[in-house]
């Protein structure tokens, strides 16, 4: 940002009169020895396209995979604060996929500022500092955000180039900081110390970092002429140092994109204004027409432009709002027909006191010419947390500016692909199924290129097919299928694109239940059951291995009834996500189902019994099938014959809860029932494969606190290594603190994950990839 007071105020400031503040998520504890603290969230596998390739360049246009794409980004300085927690990392990349921004402007400097400050010292960089960056590359990464990311600063917000004047002896001004040679070598130092950092969550250099999509060489870096008294090329020192660190970068990673940062200033023989002659030493054009910057920046603050000269009684030269449509025209037309390079507007907004209503009008118009234009991406000041207070004028909330960034984001996401003249095919689906599992299938992430998609259909390898943008499929064998989706648009122009999914046996002493409805208490009785007929007094037990939850309230367990329709006398035993384990009864028809709930933190893995005799039903769990603990004992009135099996509900009508169930013995052949209203029909199989998804307690509690590893899919490879039944970020940083401990190394086949046929880093990374 172009002025030097946007940073007074305390970060954790509140605003007052906004919306709610957005929630947070837990964390973790540290990775490694002192590494980053991490969890980064639960992102569903459908809920976010994953970033393998680079952004590119093709002529005037950013390219993913050789398709044209259009961002829609923000900037957000807070998110790197040397005083940022990782919960406002949290809230904002959140706040960020929520709103459809894709790309996220951000710093990977600070120099001798306190806190997690990067750099404090010349040369010396907190490891703390650079763990809070790889935690916000690794959760944008998450939820599909490009990074641009700065290098340097102009200005003294954190350190910026003027601490790195006060630091190199003899450096006096700016001017030296792009002159001098130990000036220069620092900068390269750092450079150097960020683009071959591992990224100690991802496991990833940055240089080889798909999400971050460009780095500029400095935030707003300028040559003014009080800067210095000795240079008189300004512009040629300039030119000379985008040139030389522009191509130091290239040489270190020839993968990413890399622009100036400038503010696209001119410099034109004979103009007045500051922004079009030579008292910044920019050249938009002279600057960009370096073959080692790919993409062409520009900024845009009419608030700030207005009266640029503190100097000049008369305030300077005057850049109205009036002007900024006449500036985006020009820097996109010089950058698209000049130098046959993409634009991107870095920044940009209305000051506040302007009046929202202004702010929004010009915003509006803006945008319409940022599409109009087809720019690469505009990236507002700054989009921000609703309870962060508006310390200089420029914070955009989303309760008041948003719908202007997400209408913006809707038009170019059809854009995206139009230079193919056609659609653009891009499938998510489940990497690992078991047999029988239904897998959720979702094209939501093709575009038409400009025009509607009609049209999707699935080929999944196995002889079947379906239609439609969201299907769930089930495989009846084991086996690598090829997945293809074909998208066509309302003129008939298709495309495709592939998965591959691996199908795994279920475990033979293993049932595997999938069920829909609201679940069992109070007057509901939606769910699916897998059942077969008992009389008189009964003990029954089953391992809940694994439990893909849809809802804090889904259920699973054992359950006997007096009839499937459950009008009558009902009773079970059962864990859940939000409750820990719990019993439920009802008398009789009459009788809303009561519930008695523990509140405990027990999730699967976990062994649950269900005892009745004498009109009497217990339910017990225990957390290795042999000691046993009692939750509640009740009445419940079965008759001479009733129903004994396995249930589950996602406590939502229209979504399936899936749930391994081990060791059931006692349930060799049953009915598969949907029980109550459900909106879709679910599923139950028994398994015909080897091993179990239980494991072997004994010798896989990778962390010896009690909670076995489990392998969730039947695979052989146990990726839940807490033994928690659910694969998270929390496995991962368990793995990568104990992957070299006696219990990996002696099941080296267990967790493999990488397929090397030994257990390192590379399974940590293949782990993550796994999420």
């Amino acid at each position: 940002m172009t002025t030097n007071h946007r940073r007074s105020g305390d970060s954790a400031a509140e605003r007052t009169g906004t919306g709610a503040v957005a929630n947070r998520r837990t964390f973790l504890k540290a990775l490694g020895a002192g590494a980053a603290i991490t969890t980064l969230g639960s992102v569903p596998a459908t809920a976010t396209p994953e970033l393998t390739d680079f952004v590119e360049t093709d002529g005037t246009e950013f390219v993913v995979d050789g398709q044209p794409i259009y961002f829609n980004g923000t900037n957000n300085f807070w998110i790197t604060d040397n005083h940022a927690t990782r919960a406002r990392v949290d809230d904002l990349i959140e706040l960020f996929d929520e709103m459809g921004l894709n790309v996220l402007r951000t710093w990977a400097h600070c120099e001798g500022e306190d806190g997690h400050c990067l750099q404090p010292e010349l040369g010396v960089y907190s490891e703390e500092g650079l763990q809070h960056l790889d935690y916000v590359v690794a959760k944008a990464k998450a939820h599909g955000i490009r990074l641009i990311i700065a290098l340097a600063d102009n200005w003294d917000h954190d350190g910026g180039i003027p601490q790195y004047v006060e630091w190199i002896d003899g450096a006096e001004d700016r001017g030296d900081f792009y002159t001098m040679e130990a000036c220069r070598d620092a900068y390269k130092n750092h450079v150097e110390t960020i683009l071959t950092r591992t990224n100690t969550i991802t496991g990833i250099d940055y240089r080889d970092e798909p999400a971050i999509m460009l780095w500029e060489l400095a935030n707003e870096p300028r040559l003014e002429g009080d800067d210095t008294e000795t240079i008189d090329d300004r512009q040629g020192v300039l030119t000379d140092w985008i040139t030389e660190m522009s191509a130091f970068i290239k040489e270190l990673d020839p993968n990413h994109l890399v622009s100036t940062g400038m503010e696209g200033f001119y410099t034109r023989e004979g103009a007045s204004e500051f922004f079009y002659n030579d008292w910044t030493g920019q050249d938009y054009i002279r600057h960009h027409d370096i073959d080692t910057i790919d993409a062409c920046s520009f900024h845009m603050y009419p608030y700030h432009w207005d009266h640029p000269d503190p100097n000049d009684p008369d305030g300077g030269s005057p850049f109205p709002y009036e002007h900024g449509a006449e500036w985006i025209r020009e820097h996109v037309t010089d950058a698209h027909d000049e130098l046959g390079k993409p634009a991107y507007c870095g920044e940009f907004n209305v000051n506040r006191v302007s009046g929202l209503d202004a702010r929004n009008d010009f915003l509006e118009e803006w945008y319409d010419l940022f599409d109009e234009y087809d720019i690469g991406a505009p990236l507002p000041w700054q989009v921000v947390l609703e309870s962060t207070n508006d310390h200089d004028g420029f914070q955009l909330y989303r309760s008041e500016s948003g719908d202007i960034l997400e209408s913006y984001g809707e038009r170019v996401a059809a854009k995206t692909g139009a230079a193919t003249g056609g659609p653009l095919a891009d499938a998510t689906s489940p990497g690992t199924l078991r047999v029988g599992e239904a897998g959720r299938f979702s094209a939501a992430y093709s575009t038409g290129g400009g025009r509607s998609l009609e049209g999707y259909e699935w080929v999944f390898g196995d002889g079947t097919t379906a239609t439609g943008e969201t299907v769930r499929h089930r495989f009846d064998e084991p086996g690598a299928y090829e997945v293809e989706l074909t998208v066509t648009d309302e003129a008939g122009a298709s495309a495709t694109d592939t998965e591959t999914v691996t199908v795994v046996e279920l475990p033979e002493d293993s049932i595997l239940v999938e069920g829909a409805g609201e679940g069992l208490f109070d007057d509901l009785a939606e769910f699916h059951v897998a059942s077969r007929v008992a009389s008189g007094s009964i003990t029954l037990e089953a391992q809940v291995a694994s439990m893909s939850s849809t809802d804090p309230d889904a259920q699973a367990g054992i359950v006997a009834l007096e009839d499937l329709d459950a009008d009558g006398a009902v009773g079970g035993v059962a864990v859940t996500p939000s409750a820990g384990t719990e019993i439920v009864r009802a008398f009789d028809e009459t009788t809303p189902t009561w519930r008695e709930r523990r509140y405990d933190d027990h999730a699967p893995p976990l062994w649950l019994r269900l005892e009745y005799a004498d009109g009497v039903m217990t339910g017990l769990f225990s957390t290795d099938g042999e000691e046993w603990t009692e939750i509640e004992t009740g009445e419940v009135a079965l008759g001479d014959e009733f129903y004994v099996g396995l249930f589950v509900s996602a406590n939502a009508p229209s979504e399936l809860c899936t749930v391994q169930f081990d060791g059931v013995d006692w349930l060799e052949s049953f009915a598969s029932t949907d029980v109550g209203a459900v909106e879709i029909a679910g599923h139950a199989l028994s398994g015909t494969g080897e091993g179990g998804g239980g494991g072997e307690p004994a010798d896989l509690d990778v962390t010896g606190d009690g909670n076995p590893a489990q392998d969730l899919t039947g695979d052989g490879l146990y990726e839940d290594v807490t033994g928690d039944g659910h694969l998270g970020f929390n496995d991962v940083v368990t793995f990568f603190e104990e992957h070299t401990g006696d219990v990996v190394q002696g099941n080296v086949e267990r967790f493999d994950f990488s397929g090397n046929d030994q257990v390192g880093f590379t399974d940590v990374v293949a782990l993550f990839e796994r999420l």
